[in-house]
C-alpha cells in the first residue's frame, strides 16, 4: 500500500475512505512525498489486505472485509458486519459472498477455491483456515 501512496495514486486521505467501515475507523497521515513518503495508520481497519505477486491466479485473495478470515466461520461480532456476510476482492476483481456459499462448499475443496477465493500464501497447499503471514491488519 505504501508504493500507493509513494507512486501519488493515493493520497492518506483515500486510504482512510478506503480502509473505514460501519464499526471500523481509520485514520491516515502521511509525511514526506515520493520514495521517503511514510503513511501511518490509526484505529481500526474494515478491511485486510493480502500480500499477492503477479504470479498468483485470478481467484487469490488481495482484500477481505475484517470480519472474514480465510476458510473459517463467521463472527457474529466481528466488525465490520458481523456474520451478515463479507466482501472478497481477488485478484481479478470483487466478489461479494455470504455464509451459506462457505458453507455448503467448505467440504469440497476445489469448489471452494474455485467459487470462493484461494489464499496466496496456501496456493500450493491444501485448503485451511486462518489468514496467511504479513496480511495488513487493523493498524
Amino acid at each position: 500500500m505504501l508504493k500507493l501512496a509513494q507512486n501519488d495514486y493515493l493520497k492518506a486521505s483515500d486510504f482512510a475512505k478506503l480502509l473505514s467501515a460501519p464499526g471500523a475507523s481509520c485514520t491516515a497521515t502521511s509525511t514526506g512525498s515520493g520514495s521517503s513518503l511514510t503513511l501511518t495508520l490509526n484505529g481500526t481497519s474494515g478491511l485486510k489486505v493480502y500480500p499477492l505477486t503477479s504470479a498468483d491466479a485470478s481467484n487469490v485473495i488481495f482484500a477481505v472485509t475484517s470480519n472474514y478470515e480465510y476458510n473459517t466461520d463467521l463472527n457474529d461480532n466481528g466488525a465490520p458486519y458481523g456474520d451478515k456476510g463479507f466482501v472478497i476482492i481477488r485478484k481479478a476483481g470483487m466478489l461479494l459472498c455470504c455464509e451459506r456459499i462457505m458453507e455448503g462448499n467448505r467440504r469440497q475443496e476445489t469448489a471452494f477455491e474455485s467459487l470462493v477465493v484461494k489464499s496466496p500464501v496456501r496456493r500450493r497447499e491444501r485448503v485451511s483456515g486462518g489468514d496467511p503471514p504479513n496480511v495488513l491488519k487493523q493498524p
